[in-house]
Formats: structure tokens, C-alpha cells, sequence
């Protein structure tokens, strides 16, 4: 069963039903989802002309490879940044710019996102790859430039009827197998993927704890909006995230009990039917980053 940690932030000034915000940490996997109450102010980096769909299929423990989970992952690529994320988080997103203060209060559980709550922006600033990622009630930012040195093979495949070709590289402790349509010659694909001559419809690392592979392309209409949430954000590098990350799973409970005790949260452990949970029964959540280095 999954467990829920919720949280409710009671203010010094007054404890009314307005002065509350309400976070819920997903604790069930791929990341720390913060769902809360807040309509976050955003800024627009670009427009996007492309909106291509993934399912990510990935394996949350390596000790147990047949126990795969799944995400629906979404890449909006404009002119100069592309952005790739969660796409329950795009629906959340959606979903809490046009509610009430009232209606989100009322029904938190409608607004949360997916198991993964990083963002991830290419060329933004240019020449760089930006991410984005909640931990507790942190969100963390690092900005890396990235290269990946594929080699190009004969190979193909056809993926949504586009006929695709091999590359191969290995990154950050990983071997990936990548296919790529020079249909589509853009420079771009899941997660932290591009360097190819045409956008990758498929990638998945040798063991195939992640595989990314492209279940729709769509030519929007109206273009939509790249954007960023205007966040107070810690920034930090990319090592420093992964410090953080590594002491989260290895104690969740206890990560959050200690990060928020010292704003003065209330922590609550909750199981997803609303029956108390103890700290205790919260065992160290299974750690199998994509990134290995």
C-alpha cells in the first residue's frame, strides 16, 4: 500500500481554514511529489510547435527487475527550450490554474501529480539542460551542460510508423540503445536524451529499468506555452541534489519529519484510505536512480 505524508502547516499569526496549506508527499516511488494547495505564479521561456507523448516504464527496485511501473511522460518542444515532465503533472498543473483557493482545499487528492516530479528544460539557459525537482517541501534547481558521444549503427525499426535508426551510448553508469527518425529532424527526446540527428522515439538502458518510448506526436493548433514555475528555489549541483536524494530514501520519514519540524509543521502519517500509519511501519524505499555516476 502506498503511504501519503500529510502535512498541514499550521501558521504562528491565526490557524483558520484560510491560513492553512495542506502538502502531500507521494512516498510510493520514482520521487517526492509535493501536492499542495498553491497556484504558482509562471514564467513563459518559450512556445511550443511539437508535443510528443512517452510511456516510461521503469523498474523502482533493481533486486526485483519483473516488478516494472509505468509513468506518461510529456516532451513540448518550441523553437529554443523544450520541457519534459510528468504528464499528470501537466493535468495537475491545468487543473490548479483554473480552481479556487476553496475547490483545492476541498479535494487536494485531484490536484496530485505523478511519481515523478522532475522538470526537465533543454537549452534553458542556452547551451544547458535546467531541472527541477521537489524534495520535501523543497524544490531544488541545477543547471549542467550535457553531452552524450553516440555512435550511429544501420539498424532500424519502425516505431509509430516512422521508420527509425540505431545509436548507442553510455551515460552516467548506464548503456542506452536509442532509435531516432530523421522524419522528425529535430535535435530532442525523453528525459535528458538529443545529440541525434531526429527526434528519438525509443530509448531504454541495457537492463531495461528504463525504457522511454513514444506512444503519440501531435502538431498542436495553438501552441502551447513552455513554461517555468516562479519558485523560491534552492540552487544547487547536480551532486549535491543527488546527496539530498540519496539521505531522503534512505529515511523518508524521518528526511521530512526533521526538514519540516524546523519551519514548525505538524507531520502526519497517513496510509492512502486515511487509517494512521507509524513512522516506524515506513521502511527505506527502494533506490534505483537512472543516473549511476
Amino acid at each position: 500500500m502506498k503511504s501519503i505524508i500529510t502535512l498541514f502547516i499550521l501558521c504562528c499569526m491565526a490557524v483558520t481554514a484560510s491560513a492553512q496549506q495542506v502538502f502531500q508527499f507521494n512516498m510510493s516511488g520514482g520521487g517526492m511529489r509535493v501536492s499542495d494547495n498553491r497556484q504558482t505564479p509562471l514564467q513563459v521561456l518559450d512556445s511550443a510547435y511539437l508535443k510528443c507523448s512517452y510511456l516510461l516504464s521503469f523498474v523502482k527496485d533493481a533486486a526485483k527487475p519483473e516488478e516494472a511501473s509505468s509513468e506518461d511522460m510529456l516532451l513540448l518542444v518550441g523553437n529554443k527550450v523544450s520541457h519534459f515532465y510528468s504528464y499528470r503533472n501537466f493535468l495537475a498543473d491545468s487543473l490548479r490554474a483554473a480552481a479556487t483557493a476553496e475547490q483545492l482545499m476541498a479535494d487536494l487528492g485531484r490536484y496530485r501529480g505523478g511519481e515523478f516530479s522532475y522538470n526537465i528544460y533543454k537549452n534553458y539557459p542556452e547551451g544547458k539542460i535546467t531541472t527541477t525537482d521537489a524534495i520535501a517541501n523543497t524544490i531544488y534547481k541545477y543547471e549542467e551542460q550535457v553531452q552524450m558521444s553516440w555512435e550511429i549503427e544501420p539498424d532500424t525499426i519502425t516505431v509509430l510508423g516512422y521508420s527509425c535508426q540505431k545509436a548507442t551510448a553510455s551515460f552516467r553508469g548506464r548503456d542506452y540503445t536509442a532509435w531516432f527518425t530523421t522524419d522528425i529532424p529535430v535535435n530532442n527526446g525523453p528525459w535528458k536524451f538529443s545529440g541525434l540527428p531526429g527526434l528519438i522515439l525509443k530509448v531504454a538502458d541495457a537492463q531495461n529499468h528504463y525504457l522511454f518510448e513514444c506512444s503519440g506526436i501531435e502538431l498542436p493548433e495553438t501552441k502551447i506555452p513552455v513554461h517555468i514555475k516562479k519558485e523560491n528555489y534552492a540552487n544547487v549541483s547536480r551532486a549535491d541534489f543527488d546527496k539530498v536524494y540519496n539521505r531522503y530514501k534512505k529515511d523518508p520519514v524521518g528526511f521530512v519529519t526533521g526538514q519540516m519540524a524546523a519551519s514548525g509543521v505538524k507531520v502526519i502519517i497517513k496510509n492512502e484510505d486515511g487509517t494512521a500509519r507509524k513512522a516506524s511501519d515506513v521502511p527505506e524505499m527502494p533506490y534505483n536512480p537512472i543516473e549511476r555516476q
